[in-house]
């Protein structure tokens, strides 16, 4: 028998209460003078032994009460045969193909169950082939790994940081984690821009220790590169490999810009910040003067508003005057994503200092539709100390699916102890 709540077993110690009060009524009998005894009977001594049995009953009645009552609190319950895993072993899906992994299943136990470290944690067989794996959410996955049947648990992962997403899980102690970094590199192209006569190839390289995004202006003329007959891909030839890769023409970027007569002077801050943003991305940006009294459609990227008027509505991205001495950056999102504040008054100290074309860049999410892609080839690692979720003080939780929780008859035991007592009290009149 195991209890939930042992703490309140520290309650057992009120059994002296009762026992106090039982020698504490035990009096001694007066003495009372007469004149004579002719007129007295002599006391059964039976009577007199079962007034004293009578008693110690009810001591005892009201000493199991109260321990009833405390057993009840703290929560009993009786534990069956132990159905427990002795080792389960989480090998993340990433792994599975990677040669560092073939000495691991030689070592393992083939009694012992061995699952993905993946959503509900599916069992594996060797040999099986996991096609196109997705990178686990680690920390998610970490505290769900308690509900595994198990008493130890040994996870094998490279531990890439795309998987590690917010706040970092507290676990017990009984969870080792075995990090294996694969001897792997990409450099691969993700994205091709058609600009004009020139083609803008986006490609990624890195190892588990870094990543970089490259973009590399090639001619159409180049003998590496050629079109697809429909012209809406680019086949790529490098070291006899041929790939094709989804051809897009480059977006004018639209931007639609407000402004009071106090607010003229941030104005060149900010046309000379989208300036840089079409240099570098190589992109064409169109600059829009409108008034209060203009219709704004939905048509832009984004609605620079530096005044105190009216904004309108409209479901593009906006950028608002907004000063906020508090504010730890210039740009800051509102209650939405497409809603963000300026904070504070541009000059050529600022805008360098705190970046502001890259913070405006960012409102435009030029690579955003290639975010998907680049984590899939993101092979960067945490260390094995940052990756660990928080060892918890409890040793494991108690297996609830085989135990019996005896609660319910301790209260029916409880119901006719009480029964007892009071009935016995009033038959003693105590």
């Amino acid at each position: 028998m195991v209890f939930l709540n042992p703490m309140y077993l520290w309650a057992l110690t009120g059994l002296a209460v009762p026992l106090a009060i039982h020698f504490w009524s035990r009096k001694e009998g007066k003495t009372i003078k007469v004149g004579s005894i002719q007129f007295l009977k002599e006391s059964d001594p039976k009577q007199a032994s079962s007034v004293k049995l009578n008693e110690i009953w009810l001591l005892i009645l009201r000493m199991l009460v109260i321990t009833i009552l405390v057993l009840i609190i703290a929560r009993p319950v009786l534990k069956g045969e132990n159905s427990r895993t002795a080792l389960t072993y989480l090998i993340d899906p990433s792994l599975l193909q990677k040669h560092e992994m073939t000495r691991v299943f030689d070592t393992i136990d083939k009694n012992a169950e061995v699952r993905l470290l993946a959503e509900d944690f599916p069992e594996y067989s060797k040999g099986e082939i996991v096609y196109d794996p997705v990178i686990p959410d680690y920390w998610k996955l970490s505290s769900e790994m308690e509900n595994i049947n198990s008493d130890s648990i040994v996870v094998f992962t490279p531990g890439y940081v795309a998987g590690f997403k917010g706040i970092r899980p507290q676990t017990n102690s009984n969870i080792n984690w075995i990090q294996i970094i694969p001897d792997e590199s990409v450099d691969t192209a993700i994205a091709a821009l058609r600009k004009g006569d020139e083609v803008e190839i986006i490609s990624i390289s890195g190892d588990h220790s870094r990543l970089g995004i490259k973009k590399e202006i090639v001619n159409l003329d180049n003998n590496s590169i050629s079109l697809h007959a429909e012209e809406d891909s680019l086949i790529i030839e490098k070291q006899g490999n041929r790939r094709l890769l989804p051809l897009k023409n480059t977006d004018t970027l639209k931007v639609s810009i407000y402004h009071d007569e106090a607010l003229v002077g941030q104005m060149k801050y900010i046309r000379s910040s989208l300036r840089a943003i079409s240099a570098y991305n190589r992109i064409p940006v169109k600059i829009t003067d409108i008034s209060p009294e203009d219709n704004v459609n939905d048509e832009q990227d984004l609605l620079v508003w530096m005044g105190n008027s009216p904004i309108p509505k409209t479901n593009s991205k906006v950028l608002i005057w907004k000063p906020d001495s508090l504010a730890h950056s210039l740009i800051i999102q509102g209650d939405n994503n497409t809603l963000y504040y300026l904070t504070d008054s541009l000059d050529s100290e600022n805008i360098v200092d705190e970046h502001f074309p890259e913070q405006l860049m960012n409102l435009f999410s030029l690579n955003k539709e290639y975010e998907e892609e680049i984590t899939k080839l993101d092979r960067r690692v945490m260390s094995l100390e940052e990756m660990l979720p928080v060892t918890g003080t409890m040793g494991g939780k108690i297996d609830m699916s085989n135990t019996t929780d005896v609660s319910k008859y301790l209260w029916i035991l409880l119901v006719i102890l009480l029964i007892a007592e009071r009935g016995l009290s009033a038959y003693r009149k105590q």
